[in-house]
């Protein structure tokens, strides 16, 4: 099993990216936004999938985020394809909230998901994500309509990416914030890190 990699970044494509690990170089699919390269150099949480035909390797951030798409592996009509298309659409926080609030619109954003599935997903993750701690007990509330709003003027009004929104709400959110407070302070915190 091949569990982690550390290696140099050789290519970064749409669906994943190269790495050369000690002169071998390695494809592996990747969610939208997930790994962010520091100096060249990556190291992913992979998961070794084996099909009859071939051997594939998916790359994630962190040990987090792959035990997350284990998980949604494991929901019924969910291959390795949509698993990774959820996490493109929706970083782990975001996807948990959907669970949590029973948002199946959230989930039929994703492309291949449909009403049935998207109903699916919030019905089988329900329970199955606590143990991530991808959301404090409590945030989906605590949280409140604010950085909600703010993460959804963000990705889809803005056209920022899942992740690295959820980066920024997670540095820059103080108790109390207006939207507005938030999108100035989280479109601040992006040009900081080079994003605009």
């Amino acid at each position: 099993m091949i569990d982690q990699l550390r290696g140099a970044l050789l290519e970064a494509r749409e669906g994943g990216m190269v790495v050369d690990v000690g002169g071998v170089a390695f494809w592996v699919a990747t969610p939208r936004g997930s790994v962010q390269p520091a100096s060249g150099e990556v190291r992913l949480y992979t998961h070794l999938l084996v099909r009859e035909d071939a051997l594939e390797l998916f790359g994630f951030g962190t040990a987090q985020e792959r035990e997350l798409f284990r998980i949604l592996m494991g929901v019924s009509g969910v291959g390795p394809k949509v698993g990774l298309a959820v996490m493109s659409e929706l970083a782990p926080q975001p996807l948990q909230s959907a669970v949590l609030s029973g948002n199946v619109a959230a989930f039929k954003r994703v492309k291949g998901v449909g009403q049935k599935l998207a109903e699916r997903l919030v019905l089988e993750l329900k329970g199955k994500l606590d143990h991530l701690d991808l959301v404090a007990p409590g945030a989906a509330m605590s949280v409140g309509v604010s950085q909600q709003a703010a993460y959804l003027a963000l990705t889809q009004t803005l056209g920022f990416g899942t992740h690295e929104v959820s980066r920024a709400l997670e540095k820059v959110r103080q108790e109390g914030d207006s939207v507005e407070a938030l999108v100035r302070k989280a479109l601040a915190w992006l040009s900081s890190q080079g994003r605009l």
